[in-house]
């Protein structure tokens, strides 16, 4: 499943820049691979590591065999940071620029393309030429946001149970028909939609995921290890008018996006106000 080869490819990227004590303080580099709210998180933890002279590691041991040993155990100096141009990228409904706007909370058409990173090329090779396994890969949940983006500020959100979600003009959001209803529906996801879906990555087959920080003696203060970790990813915007996939350079069909990660163990979604989902005459919920 691609979906799945693809995340898990993401995922391992994301461990191996987290490791490095340079990368894991860029943001534009961090802000490829996940939403701003994360980029926020661990930036700023790991800029306090590198002032300290600190840094951590999260070790896959079939990873490194392959990757070898990571630069943060080595040196912490002459990193060479790559960045990528502003690129334009042409699809069904004209020509979409890479921009800031590509990499906010909530991702818009304009990343609508295949970003071009060194490690996760790596990966994917690896991953093609059976030199290594990505992780096991469960989806747990989906969940659709149809509407507009950005949405106008007036806008209101109308959800159906945990799958769906509308963001619509204040007025629509009260139950009239259900004919009305599937006119707002279909509305709205002309408009375009965002998904999010829940997985558990089990990294067992790799030999599980260490988590090691290092003080500025270079002595391991903290070791943890675990094999499961549950991750949300989210889709850039698009309608259905977009191109997302094309072909690549064996011919094979791939998506024109990659996914991002957008919430870690629960670390963001737990910190969101519960949100009654049994709907009421109206079809409108209530934050409580």
């Amino acid at each position: 499943m691609q979906f799945n080869s693809d995340v898990g490819a993401v995922f391992l990227e994301l461990l191996e820049v987290l490791s490095d004590p340079i990368l894991s303080t860029n943001e534009e580099t961090l802000r490829s691979i996940m939403t701003r709210p994360l980029v926020e998180r661990f930036r700023s933890e790991h800029q306090k590591f590198l002032e300290n002279g600190e840094y951590v590691e999260y070790i896959v041991p079939e990873l490194r065999k392959v990757l070898g040993k990571n630069i943060a155990s080595t040196t912490i100096k002459n990193v060479a940071l790559s960045v990528q141009p502003e690129r334009k990228l042409t699809t069904a409904t004209g020509t979409l620029r890479e921009s800031d706007a590509a990499l906010q909370d909530e991702p818009s058409p304009s990343t609508l393309s295949i970003i071009d990173r060194p490690l996760l090329s790596t990966i994917t090779e690896s991953y093609l030429a059976d030199r290594i396994k990505l992780p096991k890969v469960t989806i747990r949940g989906i969940h659709f946001t149809y509407g507009p983006f950005p949405a106008p500020q007036e806008y209101v959100q109308q959800h159906w149970w945990s799958l769906i979600t509308l963001l619509i003009p204040p007025g629509d959001d009260s139950f009239v028909s259900h004919p009305r209803q599937q006119e707002i529906m279909k509305i709205a996801s002309d408009q375009g939609v965002v998904m999010r879906i829940d997985v558990r990555v089990d990294l067992d087959r790799l030999g599980g995921v260490e988590f090691v920080h290092w003080d500025k003696n270079g002595i391991p203060t903290v070791r943890d290890k675990r094999s499961k970790i549950d991750l949300q990813f989210i889709s850039p915007h698009f309608t259905p008018w977009d191109e997302l996939f094309e072909l690549d350079e064996a011919g094979e069909w791939r998506l024109r996006f990659r996914w991002r990660i957008s919430d870690i163990d629960g670390l963001l979604t737990s910190q969101q106000p519960v949100r009654n989902t049994k709907h009421k005459i109206d079809w409108k919920t209530k934050v409580i």
